[in-house]
């Protein structure tokens, strides 16, 4: 849990640090910490715990979710910013959608891949 409010607090910095950043280097900055947070995701991703009484498996399946969510809206941003960022926003979004449309997280790697091959 330490851990995964670090990274949090972490992306929330970098994110911020780039408000005062113009167009494409705000892009160029939004682009890197959303490829900071990719890079820092566990591979392979967890499975969704099928016990409900698993407490760890359960917060290690919403940690990938809010990960994943935390870096599309950057990537989101990057592109916003720059146009050159596109893709990688295109495979963050696909790595979000994925463990929604299949309900397994796993489902989310090769997007992962394709967004991590644009950093």
């Amino acid at each position: 849990m330490k851990k995964a409010a670090a990274a949090a607090v972490l992306v929330v910095l970098l994110a911020c640090s780039a408000c005062s950043s113009g167009g494409s280097a705000k892009g160029s900055e939004d682009a890197r910490a959303a490829c900071a947070v990719l890079q820092g995701l566990p591979r392979p991703l967890p499975e969704v715990p099928t016990d409900s009484a698993d407490r760890a498996g359960q917060a290690a399946a919403d940690s990938v979710m809010n990960r994943l969510g935390a870096a599309r809206e950057l990537a989101d941003a990057a592109a916003l910013a720059d146009s050159a960022h596109q893709a990688l926003a295109d495979a963050a979004e696909k790595a979000q959608a994925a463990p929604v449309r299949t309900f397994s997280y796993r489902s989310a790697d090769p997007y992962i891949t394709e967004a991590l091959k644009h950093c």
